[in-house]
């Protein structure tokens, strides 16, 4: 997981570059949450124990290279599913506004 992390934070968006994500189940599990199409977060617990300052050194070093990585998320959203919803609202609408003209008298069949 460590390359593939390495390899997304100094990435050249301006030229092709292979990621290696097969060299892990890990990796290839998560590879739409490295490099894909949505937000990741990342959550580095370290100590302030002398004991610990090696590796809480290590895991801060960690997740600033996995903050480097830049991911452009894009919603993902179905047309007929939006032109439902539009229909759904301009229908409500109509009632609205039919049921708007009915309170000041006005018959529809004058317009």
């Amino acid at each position: 997981m460590g390359n593939v992390i390495s390899a997304l934070s100094t990435i050249d968006r301006n030229r092709e570059q292979f990621i290696t994500y097969r060299n892990s189940k890990l990796t290839r599990i998560l590879q739409d949450c490295l490099g894909g199409n949505s937000n990741t977060y990342m959550i580095a617990c370290v100590s302030p124990a002398e004991s610990n300052y090696e590796e809480s050194l290590n895991t801060l070093k960690y997740a600033s290279k996995a903050m480097n990585i830049k991911n452009t998320p894009i919603v993902n959203r179905d047309e007929k599913t939006q032109l439902r919803q539009r229909i759904l609202d301009l229908e409500e609408e109509n009632r609205r506004l039919r049921a708007v003209l009915s309170e000041k008298g006005v018959r529809l069949e004058d317009l």
